[in-house]
Parts: C-alpha cells; structure tokens; sequence
C-alpha cells in the first residue's frame, strides 16, 4: 500500500485508571500519543507522560508493566507519579530510571506486577534542532525517522528490566534532532501483534517510512490501526505510542 488513510486523532486517551487528556504542545517539538488496553480488558498497564521539569527541558516516557488489568494498571498509575516526583529532583533519565527501579524494589507489590519496562527521554532545544538523551529499561527500540523516510533504531539495544536486580544495565544515548525528524516510542502490544505465526515488529519501521507528510497528531493512531489490523481486530496485549516530531508545524 502507498499510501495510508487518514486518521481522526482521540482527544484523550486511557491509561491506567485515568483519561490521558492530549499532552502539552513545548514550543520546539510536537508529540502526540495512543493508548489501547488489551482486548476484553478495560485499563492497561501501558503508560505515558509528557511533562515540563523547568528551563524549557521536558521529560517523555512510555512504559510496559507486567501483567494485565487493573493490577497492572494500579502499578502504572503510581509509577507515573514515581516518575514526576524522581524528575524533579534530577532529570537525568538514568537517574529517574534508577529511583524507580530501587522503589519496585522494596516495594511490597505482588510478584506478577512490579516488573517494567520503560523508555525515558529528557528533550532540550538546541540551535540546530532539540537534544534528546535517552535511557531504555528492557524496553523495545525508539524508532526514528528522518525527513527523507530513512527509519533506523535508536540506543544501545535496551538496558535491564526494572524490578528485577538492584543495579540494572542503564546506558544513556544522545542524538540531535533535526528539523522533521520523529520519534518512535511505543509497547510491545505493537510489535508482538500476531497473524498467525507472522508478528508485526517487521513491518513496523515499513509503516513509519511511508508516513512522510503526515502530521505527528496522526502517526500513534496509525500505528495503532495497523497493528490492531494485522492481528485480525484482536489485541493480545496492551498498546501505547508516542510519536515527537523536532520544529513546530507549519503555520
């Protein structure tokens, strides 16, 4: 296919327990988000945030807990507010990712839900673009696509799950965005959506180089269908995405 449909973008989107309302809209980048519990369950464990920590940085996260339902959901309701509270006292994402690793830790939460994965990026403005420094926990690869349609993954290949050990693997990676260039966060509800013994992850990076000239408000919608699609109407797990694009939209 060529071409891809357009899509009328949610005004909010569920996760956890609460309606995600549409994020915030920084003067340097544009984000835009999806989220889709699974199948026959009414919230999920997937969750994001977008969020300012001061002196125009923000912090973007999407995350994955184990499990399914309102349990999990529960956990992704506290670690969003885990997270907030963690940026405010250091921003780094290794840092944030580390504070919330020694919670899930100690905390007296059942086997079955206190395991995560989680991406986490701090975005800066820059001259030439906006600086990105990303820190992935197990989590599956940040796509990003440049203007020309190149799709490529970003990172070190994913780092620790949290909640597992006491010191997970955290690498940080830098990257300068450049004007129309995007980012790709999303669950593995997106790539492990099945049609048969066939899984989506191959075609995903496919669909995401076909997306040139579609706006960023569209592309978690897309992505979404797509994988729903592929699966026959039917999703085994949790989905959310998050897609950033560097530079305002033309006026």
């Amino acid at each position: 296919m060529s071409s891809i449909a357009p899509a009328r973008p949610a005004p909010h989107h569920e996760v956890g327990r609460t309606a995600y309302p549409a994020p915030p809209q920084p003067a340097y980048f544009q984000v835009a988000v999806s989220s889709l519990p699974a199948s026959g369950a009414e919230l999920s464990g997937d969750f994001l945030d977008v969020f300012p920590t001061g002196n125009d940085r923000w912090i973007a996260v999407l995350g994955d807990v184990c499990g399914k339902g309102a349990a999990a959901a529960a956990v992704a309701d506290d670690v969003r507010a885990v997270i907030r509270r963690a940026a405010a006292l250091n921003d780094r994402p290794r840092q944030i990712l580390s504070a919330l690793n020694h919670l899930l830790a100690d905390d007296d939460v059942t086997v079955t839900t206190r395991f995560l994965t989680m991406v986490c990026l701090l975005l800066r403005p820059a001259e030439s673009g906006v600086e990105v420094v990303l820190c992935s926990a197990g989590h599956p690869p940040v796509l990003l696509r440049g203007p020309d349609g190149q799709v490529g993954p970003v990172g070190d290949g994913g780092g620790t799950m949290l909640g597992v050990v006491s010191e997970p693997r955290l690498v940080e990676t830098r990257l300068l965005l450049g004007p129309d260039d995007t980012l790709l966060l999303y669950t593995d509800g997106v790539t492990e959506a099945r049609c048969g013994n066939e899984e989506y992850a191959g075609r995903l990076s496919l669909l995401l180089a076909r997306m040139g000239g579609i706006e960023v408000a569209l592309v978690p919608g897309h992505v979404q269908e797509a994988a729903l699609a592929f699966g026959g109407g039917v999703n085994l797990d949790d989905v959310a995405v998050m897609a950033l694009r560097a530079g305002r939209p033309a006026a």
